[in-house]
């Protein structure tokens, strides 16, 4: 598992966090799972693309994954928007111990 801060390159403030999981319960083999959170003041500046997409090519080179997950909130239309965006599709929706 990987945490990763994003930060601002010009003024080195931390903008938000970004995750890479394997092994977690709700994942087969090979699967890798993708988190990002913003704060607020980062929101809606097209951070969350930019630095997921280098957080896949991560993914990709540490784990050599099978299927990367994105698990949205589907009421969280700003983070359904950044996985469509990065070319994510819905697999199923699920209400588990997970959320």
């Amino acid at each position: 598992m990987f945490d990763l801060g994003i930060e601002s390159v010009d003024t080195g403030v931390l903008m938000g966090l970004m995750g890479l999981q394997s092994g977690l319960p709700y994942l087969v083999r090979g699967q890798v799972n993708l988190t990002y959170a913003l704060y607020p003041s980062a929101r809606g500046l097209g951070i969350a693309p930019r630095a997921m997409r280098l957080a896949i090519g991560l993914a990709v080179e540490i784990f050599d994954p099978t299927d990367l997950v994105i698990r949205a909130d589907p009421e969280n239309m700003k983070s359904v928007a950044v996985a469509r965006r990065l070319g994510f599709t819905v697999s199923h929706h699920t209400n588990d111990a997970e959320g």
